[in-house]
């Protein structure tokens, strides 16, 4: 867009932002945020025998720290609180891990 400017009349641009036809009604630096959707959940007792002890060796070699959980889970006070209150405790993986795990 072309102004006149001042007395002399000389022709300047205008210092327009240009928006390629849109507008953005965005602060700078502000993001839009989508929720994320949750994880979809397996519960280990859902899976077959054989994938399950396929996932269970890759987590002993892989993932130790869960393993380790997920093998005291019984014995561990915290989940029996859990389950006096609330009812047994069916642990879940999501399908991304069993995926990256075992496929």
């Amino acid at each position: 867009m072309l102004r006149q400017a001042g007395e002399g009349g000389a022709l300047m641009a205008a210092k327009q932002e240009e928006t390629r036809g849109y507008r953005s009604y965005l602060k700078p630096g502000q993001v839009i945020e989508r929720p994320v959707p949750p994880p979809e959940m397996v519960a280990l007792a859902d899976l077959k025998p054989e994938r399950k002890r396929a996932l269970w060796t890759w987590m002993q070699a892989n993932d130790p720290a869960t393993a380790e959980y997920l093998q005291g889970l019984r014995t561990n006070p915290d989940v029996r609180e859990l389950e006096a209150v609330f009812g047994p405790v069916r642990p879940s993986v999501s399908l991304d891990y069993i995926k990256r795990a075992i496929g």
